[in-house]
């Protein structure tokens, strides 16, 4: 047992070991949140309000500059009031693609083409009405276009839909049917 007495009063005297430590100093006190230095004057939030206010009175600016000069989508004007669709002659040209189809006994198709050509002419006089997502049932209720436009539209569409999704066969007076709507969806100026 005496080697271990002689052991630890060597190991105490020993110089170079730190056995004794100082006191740690405590930590100091929490700071108080005072929140966003950016707000924490009124004045400066006056600043910010009026900094927000002029960046979307510069975007309602720049939005009118950019449509200054360009037409309005006109709105379309019907033949008469009480005209029936099928009074109104559509002129040869602008359906020949359809017409072909449909004298080659391809019904189906021809109304499809009837149904692409509607969407053409409803985004050159409404432009602004349709989105690049809007399928045909979508474009047959939109409230931007004329009911008469809507419901000779959404005729066509609905062919369209027994022909391509319900493969379904369409006839000669499906055809005509869908020919005679389609004079509905015509801008007066093309209208003979």
């Amino acid at each position: 047992m005496a080697d271990i007495g002689q052991g630890y009063h060597r190991l105490i005297e020993d110089t170079t070991l730190q056995l004794r430590f100082p006191a740690a100093a405590p930590p100091p006190p929490p700071v108080p949140f005072e929140g966003p230095s950016m707000l924490a004057n009124a004045g400066d939030l006056f600043w910010v309000v009026i900094a927000v206010f002029a960046v979307a009175l510069a975007a309602v600016a720049m939005q009118a500059v950019r449509t200054r000069g360009r037409p309005r989508p006109a709105t379309r004007a019907t033949a008469a009031p009480d005209a029936p669709l099928d009074a109104i002659h559509v002129p040869a040209a602008i359906l020949a693609d359809a017409d072909a189809l449909a004298a080659a006994g391809r019904y189906g198709a021809a109304v499809h083409a009837l149904l692409l050509r509607g969407v053409t002419l409803i985004q050159d006089n409404f432009p602004r009405a349709l989105g690049p997502s809007h399928t045909s049932r979508d474009i047959a209720a939109l409230q931007e276009l004329p009911p008469t436009l809507r419901t000779a539209f959404a005729g066509i569409a609905a062919h369209t839909e027994r022909a391509v999704f319900a493969q379904a066969a369409l006839d000669a007076q499906d055809w005509t049917a869908c020919r005679a709507l389609y004079a509905g969806l015509l801008p007066t100026r093309t209208r003979v």
